[in-house]
């Protein structure tokens, strides 16, 4: 069996999305012929942990791991505060300024520490991976993205040994939206296109997560691209799944991130008026959200004291029990950012909502590749940021099939599968290395 060298930075106990997309493909790449090595680092920094994820990790895969030295530990001496809340993607997601050592720490992250704050990992991990690369055959390597740092090492280690390399990109690099929130320099855009030129040009093959994410990576000089999507893990789903019946309240459910960007205030202004207008669905009514909902959209719930009585809210909860939340909703809330790079976004839990078995309420760019997929399976409906009628009337007739006590249709959602999906990568490799032997 051949072995390929996977490069990420988020692993378990790492929790959230970027963690769950190589965790399942390095569980799967055996069943397709390729035995993973996983380099990642021993003492990252990251917001959400979610141990449960470690059942995923196979007991035969080599994990190794070595340190990283981020600037998260200087942003906690300055500001008092955890480096990871100054510093991530949290705060450019957020238009409000924090004050001035807040808006100094977006700034740098954007226009010193470029690609991101875990290019001082470059090095180290270069020089280890080199080793592991001659002691145990290595006939390729993979490295995903973002923090897009893991392509740098990608590049240096294609660099010395000529092997097959594979960068994934799970999000766009100067394409990002978060990147352009960072009051970018120009010669700082320049560098991060040059970083992010090389990269394209020289991999092997570039996987983008979306077509979006594909085609403008290809617009950028991609020298070969194929799009990999997220998906969803067969063996995740409990043996009772999905329960079509319908819920004992008309509870929608909502999980993940939600900030200003993504505020569904259509949705909040329709829900007050059909609480107003209609008795019975008041009565039934409940809105569970479980993540990290900003004080932005929290005080736009408060506007509408009656639909904040009809609010849970919740923080994260551990991956393997985002199914039991799905069998309690009768509606499953979708939403992307309002901006134009939305359209590019395909949100992770897109595919775990398709196996729940209940219709998705998408707020968000009805064009894009999100969008696409719900009308693809029939799965629910897509609207703009701003359609308050239209999801009014969406909502009006959810409810009138829920009171009715009509049940859900399943939805084939064997597209999407982690499973096959790894296979793709797969073929890839084995075509790849086959390339090389040939040359």
């Amino acid at each position: 069996m051949n072995k390929v060298l996977v490069i990420t930075y988020y692993w378990p106990p790492s929790g959230g999305v970027g963690v769950q997309r190589w965790l399942k493909h390095t569980k799967y790449l055996p069943e397709w012929g390729w035995e993973p090595v996983v380099l990642t680092p021993s003492n990252p920094f990251f917001d959400l942990k979610d141990p449960s994820l470690e059942k995923d990790i196979l007991p035969e895969t080599e994990v190794l791991k070595i340190p990283i030295w981020e600037p998260y530990k200087l942003a906690e001496t300055f500001s008092g505060k955890k480096g990871q809340e100054n510093m991530n993607r949290g705060m450019a997601l957020e238009g409000s300024r924090k004050g001035l050592l807040s808006d100094l720490m977006v700034w740098m992250r954007g226009n010193i520490l470029i690609p991101d704050p875990r290019l001082f990992w470059v090095r180290p991990a270069t020089d280890f991976a080199l080793r592991i690369i001659e002691s145990n055959d290595i006939k390729a390597i993979i490295t995903t993205g973002p923090p897009h740092s893991m392509h740098l090492i990608g590049r240096k280690l294609k660099k010395k040994t000529r092997l097959p390399w594979i960068a994934d990109f799970r999000d766009p690099w100067t394409k990002w939206e978060i990147l352009h929130r960072m009051n970018l320099s120009s010669p700082a855009m320049n560098l991060h296109k040059k970083l992010e030129r090389s990269v394209l040009q020289e991999a092997d093959l570039i996987l983008a997560a979306t077509p979006g994410v594909k085609e403008d990576l290809d617009l950028l000089g991609a020298r070969k691209s194929l799009t990999l999507l997220n998906g969803v893990d067969e063996e995740d789903l409990p043996p009772d799944y999905p329960q079509l019946s319908p819920p004992d309240k008309f509870r929608i459910v909502y999980v993940g991130q939600m900030n200003e960007k993504r505020n569904p205030l259509s949705l909040w202004e329709a829900l007050d008026e059909l609480i107003r207008e209609d008795s019975a669905f008041a009565g039934m009514l409940e809105v569970s959200l479980t993540g990290t909902i900003s004080s932005s959209v929290r005080d736009s719930i408060s506007r509408f004291p009656a639909l904040e009585h009809k609010c849970i809210l919740k923080s994260h909860i551990n991956h393997k029990d985002v199914f039991g939340l799905y069998k309690t909703a009768a509606v499953l809330l979708l939403m992307v950012e309002k901006d134009v790079a939305s359209r590019v976004v395909i949100p992770a839990k897109l595919y775990e909502y398709l196996t729940a078995g209940r219709p998705i309420l998408y707020i968000g760019d009805p064009g894009n590749g999100a969008g696409e997929i719900i009308a693809k399976e029939k799965a629910g409906k897509s609207f703009s940021h701003g359609q308050k009628e239209e999801v009014k009337e969406y909502l009006k007739m959810l409810f009138s099939d829920y009171w009715a006590g009509k049940s859900n249709k399943p939805v084939n959602y064997s597209a999407y599968l982690r499973k096959n999906q790894t296979k793709l990568i797969a073929d890839s490799l084995n075509g790849l290395v086959k390339d090389k032997d040939q040359l």
